[in-house]
């Protein structure tokens, strides 16, 4: 089984925006995605990646959300806020699958996603909307 993960990168200023990058081969949107590398955590490969491939730097990972399961892949899914205004640098090797990125509030990024995503996604904004405390959320710089 491969394992990866998947980041709903989010903006809580009042109102809600998530980031979601576009897929260049399935003209699709999803979350920032990344492998766990052998003797890897999934907090290692998350603080690893979003600073690689994204240029993020200054974010708080709130909690780790959900473990979803697709075919061979296994993802963790973790919430992760951060501001609007820290610039998103994609990085060479995140460009050749992804064009660019959106900043978008919920009723845009629901029907973008696919399916799966799509469920974990109105999971995540019950739980940012309903205020549940994160779980041991860090802080990376």
């Amino acid at each position: 089984m491969v394992k990866g993960f998947k980041a709903i990168v989010y903006d809580d200023n009042g109102i809600i925006f998530f980031l979601i990058l576009h897929q260049k081969a399935s003209d699709q949107w999803e979350f920032f995605k990344g492998k766990v590398d052998d003797g890897e955590t999934g907090e290692q490969a998350l603080q690893r990646e979003l600073a690689a491939k994204l240029g993020l730097r200054k974010y708080k990972v709130t909690r780790h959300f959900t473990t979803e399961s697709q075919g061979d892949f296994e993802n963790d899914f973790y919430l992760v806020e951060t501001s609007m205004n820290t610039p998103v640098r994609l990085s060479a090797s995140i460009t050749a699958t992804c064009n660019t990125y959106l900043w978008a509030k919920e009723d845009s990024v629901g029907p973008k996603l696919n399916e799966a995503d799509r469920h974990v996604f109105e999971r995540a904004v019950n739980e940012l909307k309903n205020g549940h405390p994160p779980s041991e959320g860090f802080q990376f710089h």
